[in-house]
């Protein structure tokens, strides 16, 4: 099932951090996006540099991965029922 996650709200923003998403979006994401729409945030000390805007995932999800994803599996069902 496809999930969108939830922004983490850090110094007032709402970012999502791309490594910590489920493996399929980490990876669709990747190929996808532009490096240079990474951002750097620091909470704590800890710098993560892979982080991008939550409205930028949340378009990126509605309207490229879901969409696509769920092109694939309805595709694949379609497959198995011709089997």
């Amino acid at each position: 099932m496809l999930h969108k996650i939830r922004p983490d709200f850090i110094n007032g923003r709402q970012v999502v951090q791309v490594s910590s998403l489920p493996s399929m979006q980490t990876t669709a994401l990747q190929a996808w996006l532009d490096r240079k729409a990474y951002t750097k945030v620091t909470v704590n000390g800890v710098t993560f540099d892979d982080c991008i805007p939550y409205s930028l995932y949340a378009f990126w999800f509605d309207r490229h991965f879901s969409r696509d994803a769920h092109q694939d599996l309805h595709l694949n069902g379609y497959a198995q029922e011709m089997l």
